[in-house]
């Protein structure tokens, strides 16, 4: 298994690359898209440390100290999440072709659309250099407002160009024959999972009941050896003489039950087979008092 080596750490940092990153892996037809997306996140990550300089800017110009803390947790929160959620389903999914990851991709891809848009207006107090926080700040502070500007234009263009990348990934996908039915089937059949459909059932519906005259061993299984049986300990025509008559009534019926019969009936008849000659002795018989009593 290859080594990981993403992200690129420097030797002296005591921690060790989490991922494995490697664009030759992916198909020819699909490593430029892929690569394009990458620097994506690459731009989406330098535009978060580029807003943290402009709200920097903006609490030195008199924009108050949540801005600049907010944009700290956007810096630090947002860019291995949107490496994790939406770049890493993508590049298995070219990797693989995998349906499960497009969707991942789609499904978190869009909420960056989302925030991305959300950024570039720039809603005060939300930590971000939007139109409307830097254009307002114009009229309190100009210098720090140029600063605010150019997280915000960047912030537009990721935004842009977020949307582009969905619309092609898209188009890409649906132009392939997926969709969501697929990745769905791909989900219930994937590693460690087993379709419904080929599952053995506990119990087939035509095999053989459970009960004191079944035998347990299957057609296709050889018949267990010779061992000594219920009736076997029970019933002997050594011990008829010697046991009161109910324990040979009781050994009688426990014969009675364990006589076989033949498989291939369905559904079993009761058992009701003879016994042998010299132990063919009915409950009537057995029963039935002795004229010395």
């Amino acid at each position: 298994m290859a080594e990981n080596n993403f992200p690129p750490l420097p030797a002296f940092i005591p921690l060790r690359p989490c991922f494995y990153q490697d664009f030759e892996e992916i198909p020819d037809q699909h490593r430029t898209m892929c690569k394009r997306l990458y620097y994506l996140w690459i731009l989406n990550s330098v535009t978060l440390a580029v807003n943290l300089i402009g709200c920097l800017a903006w609490m030195i110009g008199g924009g108050g100290v949540t801005n600049f803390g907010m944009a700290i947790l956007w810096l630090i929160l947002f860019t291995p999440c949107s490496y994790v959620c939406w770049f890493r389903p993508i590049y298995k999914a070219f990797k693989t072709d995998s349906s499960f990851n497009f969707m991942a991709f789609f499904f978190v891809f869009m909420a960056q659309v989302a925030i991305s848009v959300i950024q570039s207006i720039g809603i005060p107090g939300w930590g971000v250099c939007g139109w409307l926080a830097t254009i307002a700040f114009f009229g309190t502070n100009i210098g720090s407002a140029v600063v605010m500007l150019i997280p915000t234009i960047m912030f537009t263009g990721v935004a842009a160009l977020s949307f582009i990348a969905l619309t092609k990934v898209h188009n890409f996908y649906r132009g392939s024959g997926g969709s969501m039915s697929k990745a769905q089937e791909e989900w219930a059949t994937g590693p460690g999972r087993t379709p419904t459909s080929s599952r053995p059932p506990s119990r087939l519906p035509w095999g053989p009941p459970r009960g004191p005259c079944s035998s347990t061993t299957s057609p296709s299984t050889p018949p267990p050896p010779a061992t000594t049986t219920r009736c076997s300990q029970h019933v002997t025509s050594q011990q008829y003489g010697r046991q009161p008559r109910s324990h040979i009534v009781s050994a009688l019926r426990i014969l009675e039950q364990c006589v076989p019969l033949p498989r291939p009936i369905l559904p079993r008849p009761p058992c009701q087979e003879p016994l042998p000659s010299h132990k063919a002795f009915s409950l009537s018989q057995v029963t039935r008092p002795h004229p010395l009593n």
